[in-house]
Parts: C-alpha cells; structure tokens; sequence
C-alpha cells in the first residue's frame, strides 16, 4: 500500500467505525494529541477527549457516514486531505433522520509504529444547521472542549 492509499485509508476506518457506532475506533484514527474542530462548538483536543465525545453520540444516534476525497498530498511523514462529507443521523428512539453535508480538511502524520492517523481535522457544513432541542442540536453539543 502507498502512503496515499494509507492516508486514504483512514477515512475508510473511521467510516466502518461510524457505521457500527464504535467511539473507540473512530477515535483510534487520531493521534494521542489530535485536535477535531467541529462547527458552532470548541476544539476537542486529544484521541481519549474525541472518543469521549463520541460515545454519548452514538448511544443516542445511528450514524451513516460518507466521504468524497478531493486531493490527498503526501510530503514525507505528514499529509494533508481535503474532501466532502455526507452524515446522517437517526435518533435510535425513532424519528426523522437529519442529513448533513459539508467539507473538510485534515493533516495525517504517520505515527512512532508506522501507522498514518489524523493529527488535525476540521469540518463545516455548505448550510445552516437547526439548534435547540433538535437532533442536531443534540449533535452539535455532543464535544466540549477538553481540560
């Protein structure tokens, strides 16, 4: 496998892991000190924090995941990706799904152990987002920043 395909390769991971609501895989695809900053709240800062954030998300919600990579760039030990995002969400105890699409940018850096992980992701969605007690307002609450 080329490092292009294994940078790529971890939004394959993180997409399997949504899939089946795994915040302990979704968050193995970070660095230990990763930062994910997500629209309308703070930055969430290292791997235990993502994955803590997670959890309560997909105890509540089922969550289908898709992305489009755009451009990958790979300079030695770190790359950079750029591509779409296509997330749906369901409430597990019934009703309307919302779907969300977006952009995103991330910086991989292959890891002491060989593996290339996300070290910086960020994302934002192409529309204005419902808040409140809606379910994505449920989800844009989910992360706070870490101490």
């Amino acid at each position: 496998m080329t490092d292009r395909e294994a940078v790529a390769a971890i939004e394959d991971h993180i997409r399997a892991a949504y899939a089946v609501g795994d915040a302990a895989g979704v968050a193995a695809q970070y660095t230990d000190d990763a930062v994910l900053m997500g629209p309308n709240r703070p930055a969430v800062v290292g791997r235990e924090a993502i994955e803590a954030g997670f959890r309560p998300f997909f105890l509540a919600f089922r969550g289908e995941l898709a992305q489009e990579i755009e451009e990958i760039e790979v300079m030695g030990d770190q790359a950079w990706m750029r591509g779409r995002i296509h997330i749906k969400v369901t409430p597990k105890t019934g009703g309307k799904a919302t779907e969300l699409r977006g952009k995103y940018i991330a910086i991989a850096r292959r890891c002491p152990d060989g593996v290339w992980r996300f070290a910086r992701d960020i994302y934002n969605y192409d529309h204005a987002t419902p808040t409140g007690r809606s379910i994505l307002g449920a989800l844009l609450g989910l992360f706070r920043r870490s101490s």
